[in-house]
């Protein structure tokens, strides 16, 4: 795997071949009269002209890039905040709905520590360290 962060982009192994991936720094708004209820692991209509930034910096840094073949281009929604930071803690709307999510990328990594903080949380009934950070009520 290869991660370009000054790029904004990343590559890795995919079913045999390689996948560019990125994130936008001005990302489209979907949903804003809500998710359809049927959209669960859904994806959105290609947009080359928005990822072309993107791939532009995956060409640039990875040369040999520019001979391969594109089979196909992944379209999809990513879970993160407006401050880039996980949604942790306790909703302030339902009293014991606990929620641990908004990892994007990071989910797998920062699973067995999130998961541990918000046990404890549930637990204690208040956090056992300073989880202000990403505490769901700082928004």
């Amino acid at each position: 795997s290869f991660d370009g962060p000054d790029a904004l982009i990343y590559l890795r192994e995919w079913s045999g071949g390689l996948c560019l991936g990125g994130f936008e720094l001005e990302a489209k708004p979907v949903f804003t009269k809500g998710v359809p209820n049927n959209f669960a692991f859904g994806l959105f209509n290609d947009d080359w002209d928005h990822f072309q930034p993107l791939f532009d910096g995956g060409l640039h840094r990875i040369p040999c890039l520019q001979d391969a073949q594109v089979n196909s281009m992944v379209n999809g929604p990513e879970s993160f905040t407006s401050d880039m930071r996980y949604l942790l803690g306790e909703t302030a709307e339902v009293d014991n709905l606990f929620v641990c999510c908004g990892m994007n990328s990071s989910g797998i990594a920062s699973a067995a520590g999130a998961g541990k903080a918000v046990s404890e949380w549930i637990i204690a009934g208040e956090p056992t360290m300073d989880l202000w950070s990403v505490d769901i009520k700082r928004h």
